[in-house]
């Protein structure tokens, strides 16, 4: 079974990344990266990515710490985990104190719903027991603020790659427990979270009067990480879709749905738990393919190596200068200004072909875009994209 989904990709990118596939999938390859792990709980087998600072890189990487530890990529279909609805199963044969509502997706990935104080510690103990490397993704959940800034954190997803804990601190008075904050801060966990210098942040100061600062002792923002890879300006749904091929399991309905009702709905559950489960997911494939980068056959960028931050801007003729972090934003601009709209479509058009347009761009160097030199530049793209 492939490592990613195969169903809507290119030819060329199945060769490409098959090749990386082989590196760790093939007996006596000899990669310094790559090593099989024993089955263990779940999964019949892992992809063992070690840390990079164990094999000689010719160039450090940019974002310190993010690929300093050894991490267990899971060998499964993410496309099934994320379209398939959750299962209840029977927990009746633990302690009846301890009995966590428990739920699984494909391929054994448990889910446990915590509503009550003392049913942290046990909790904790199982996700811990889980872990298959050091790991912790996490997420929040609230209700909507309908009235600006007055809800409460309602909810917070901590997962390793198979299982995930639903923490309803909104049934817990909204304490945080000492056993929690704890694990949170055990420098041997590395917590990963998306874009949490946003709302997350705001949310958890607001609610249990503590940050960033106050909460982890190591932390990785899987957004930081993807742009340094060429992923810029995504959401987290995109990134997933982008990495793992995993159909959109996003709903507006689902997310703007009351986090603090009486109980959490199936979908509701496979929302939160998808969220923190695939946020490690990501950060572990791109771990992967940072450990042993592969070219891309169609725009012959090796995926996985750290690049510098795209320099977009607009320099047409009568025009502000105006500096964008990714190509929609440019594209759209030179839209609104009348900018020769067409001929820059047609470039976004020919660069997305190979599903990593950002990455693309940055191999360009400093992209400007004028009236006078747009149909140049677009001869030299195509010529590039097909050489």
């Amino acid at each position: 079974m492939s490592l990613f989904r195969d169903g809507s990709k290119s030819a060329k990118r199945k060769a490409a990344e098959a090749l990386l596939h082989s590196r760790f999938s093939t007996p006596g390859s000899g990669s310094p990266c790559l090593e099989r792990t024993p089955k263990r709980r779940h999964f019949s087998t892992s992809a063992h990515v070690r840390a990079c600072s164990a094999t000689p890189r010719k160039e450090p990487c940019s974002l310190s710490g993010w690929c300093d530890f050894d991490v267990c990529l899971p060998h499964l279909n993410w496309n099934d985990v994320s379209t398939t609805a959750v299962e209840e199963v029977d927990n009746t044969a633990s302690p009846h104190h301890l009995r966590l509502p428990k739920y699984q997706l494909p391929y054994g990935i448990d889910i446990y719903v915590v509503e009550k104080s003392n049913q942290i510690d046990e909790a904790l103990r199982l996700l811990k027991d889980s872990m298959e490397d050091s790991i912790v993704s996490i997420d929040l959940e609230w209700k909507p603020d309908f009235v600006k800034d007055t809800s409460k954190v309602a909810l917070i997803q901590l997962s390793s790659a198979s299982c995930c804990l639903l923490i309803r601190s909104c049934k817990m008075k909204q304490e945080f427990s000492a056993a929690l904050l704890g694990f949170l801060r055990d420098p041997s966990h590395i917590v990963l979270g998306y874009a949490w210098g946003s709302a997350d942040e705001k949310k958890m100061q607001k609610t249990f009067g503590m940050g960033r600062a106050d909460l982890f002792t190591n932390f990785l923002d899987l957004q930081s990480v993807s742009e340094c890879l060429g992923y810029q300006g995504l959401g987290l749904a995109s990134l997933i879709q982008m990495v793992l091929g995993c159909a959109s399991y996003k709903s507006k309905r689902v997310s703007m749905s009351n986090w603090e009702a009486r109980s959490l709905s199936p979908s509701q559950l496979q929302y939160a738990a998808l969220d923190a489960i695939l946020t490690g997911q990501v950060f572990r494939a791109l771990r992967l393919w940072h450990s042993a980068p592969s070219v891309c056959a169609t725009c012959h960028q090796k995926l996985g190596e750290m690049l510098p931050k795209p320099d977009m801007f607009c320099t047409n003729k009568g025009c502000k200068s105006r500096s964008f972090s990714n190509l929609d934003g440019l594209k759209s601009h030179t839209q609104r200004a009348s900018h020769s709209p067409n001929v820059f479509s047609q470039i976004a058009i020919d660069l997305s072909r190979c599903e990593r347009t950002p990455i693309r761009i940055t191999a360009l160097g400093k992209l400007q875009v004028s009236q006078g030199d747009l149909a140049q530049l677009h001869e030299g793209l195509i010529h590039w994209l097909v050489a």
